[in-house]
């Protein structure tokens, strides 16, 4: 089941639960492409209309992959910052 027909299906139930949070939500504009971001990222709270349990259960239904973690994120855009500055000589100069 894909992230939108998950989405088309269950938002007015998810969107219906009591929270300030939710309702916040049901107002904006980009609940799509928060959730849909939420989906691709490893974050804690209502995203999209969602809560962290809504959105381990659309990963699961879609069959995607659990979001790498803060650290692991962290990890590669300090690999990828090493990388960079090796190969530029204004910025290897620079750290």
């Amino acid at each position: 089941m894909s992230a939108h027909r998950w989405s088309t299906q269950h938002r007015d139930r998810a969107l219906a639960r009591p929270g300030p949070d939710l309702a916040l939500c049901a107002a904006c504009p980009f609940t799509d492409e928060c959730r849909d971001w939420a989906l691709t990222h490893d974050v804690y709270g209502v995203w999209g209309g969602t809560t962290e349990e809504d959105r381990a259960e659309i990963r699961a239904q879609a069959e995607l992959p659990d979001p790498s973690s803060i650290t692991d994120q962290l990890d590669d855009l300090i690999a990828m910052r090493s990388i960079l500055v090796v190969d530029d000589p204004i910025l290897s100069r620079a750290s």
